[in-house]
C-alpha cells in the first residue's frame, strides 16, 4: 500500500510512528584520514545518491582516533529501517574488530547499510 493511498484513506488514523513504517530514510557517513583524500567528493556522491545534507555525518581525522564526532553521532540518529550509505567499509575505521562491532550494532537495531 503506498503512502498516498494511506493518507487519502480516512479509515486509517495515521500517526507519525505508523507512517514511519512506510518511509525509508537515507543517512551517509564520510571520512578522510589523509590530506590527499577529499571529503567533498564523498559528500557529493552521498548527495547524488539521495542523502539529504543534514543526514550526512563526516569526520576529518586519523582512523586511529576512536572518538570521531560524526561516527559517534550517527548511531544516535538512525532508527530501524534506515539505510546508511558509506563509500567503502574502511571509512568506518582502521581496526577490523571495531568495524565488525559497529556493523553488528547496526544489524541489531535493524539499520541497513550499503558500501
Amino acid at each position: 500500500m503506498c503512502i498516498k493511498s494511506l493518507y487519502k484513506n480516512k479509515r486509517h488514523s495515521l500517526s507519525l510512528r505508523r507512517l514511519r513504517r512506510y518511509l525509508i530514510r537515507f543517512f551517509g557517513y564520510a571520512k578522510v584520514s589523509t590530506s590527499q583524500q577529499s571529503l567533498d567528493i564523498q559528500v557529493k556522491a552521498l548527495k547524488e545518491a539521495g542523502v539529504r545534507a543534514n543526514r550526512i555525518f563526516t569526520d576529518e581525522d586519523s582512523g586511529s582516533h576512536t572518538n570521531r564526532d560524526g561516527l559517534n553521532l550517527l548511531p544516535l540518529k538512525v532508527e530501524e529501517g534506515d539505510i546508511i550509505l558509506i563509500k567503502k567499509l574502511d571509512r568506518l575505521g582502521r581496526d577490523t574488530a571495531d568495524m565488525i562491532q559497529l556493523i553488528k550494532e547496526f544489524d541489531q537495531e535493524g539499520v541497513r547499510y550499503d558500501f
